[in-house]
Parts: structure tokens; C-alpha cells; sequence
């Protein structure tokens, strides 16, 4: 697999020295110019691939952190004594809804 695109290089040169003439004078110097930018893009794309593993991976610690403290959470469930309630003590008659819901009043 090539590293450099010579063709992107090359173009990139080109354009340099078209467009930059007061900065590069010599097709060398944009040439030169242009390897060490198609240098810095390799290394670049190099680090960024290897950010976005270690991206994941803080992502995948982070999600296993909050399942495990999810799953340790102590359920709190609270127990009332109803005794002989039935709905129609909880509920008044004037209550339904859409769909036939209960509102009790909150």
C-alpha cells in the first residue's frame, strides 16, 4: 500500500509555486514544500486513528462503569399497607382520560 499520493503531491507542488511565487521562487523549494506537507497529512491521519481507538475505548469503560453501578444500586421498593382498597377509592368517577387512563388527582 503506497504511503503518498504522487499525484496529490506533485498538483500540490504545482499549485504552490503557480499561486506563491513570492514565497516559493524555485519549483524545488514548492516541491519540498509540498512533501512536507504530504508528510505532516500521514502523520496526522496516524494520530487521529489511534485518538479515536483510545476515544472508544474511554467510551466502552465509561458505559461498563455505569452499567456495573446501575446493576450494584441498591433497589429501593417501598411496600404500602392497602388494606381494602379498590380503584374506585383511589379514583373518582369524573376521571377518565384519553384511552380510558386514571388521574388521581396528583
Amino acid at each position: 500500500m503506497k504511503k503518498f499520493d504522487l499525484h496529490k503531491i506533485m498538483s500540490n507542488a504545482h499549485k504552490l509555486y503557480k499561486n506563491a511565487r513570492a514565497k516559493y521562487s524555485t519549483f524545488a523549494s514548492a516541491l519540498k514544500k509540498a512533501w512536507s506537507m504530504a508528510k505532516f497529512e500521514v502523520k496526522v491521519a496516524a494520530e487521529r486513528v489511534v485518538l479515536e481507538a483510545e476515544r472508544k475505548a474511554e467510551e466502552a469503560r465509561k458505559a461498563k462503569a455505569r452499567f456495573e453501578a446501575a446493576m450494584n444500586k441498591p433497589k429501593a421498593i417501598e411496600y404500602y399497607d392497602w388494606g381494602n382498597l379498590t380503584a374506585s377509592d383511589i379514583y373518582p368517577d369524573n376521571n377518565s382520560g384519553y384511552l380510558g387512563s386514571k388521574y388521581c388527582g396528583d
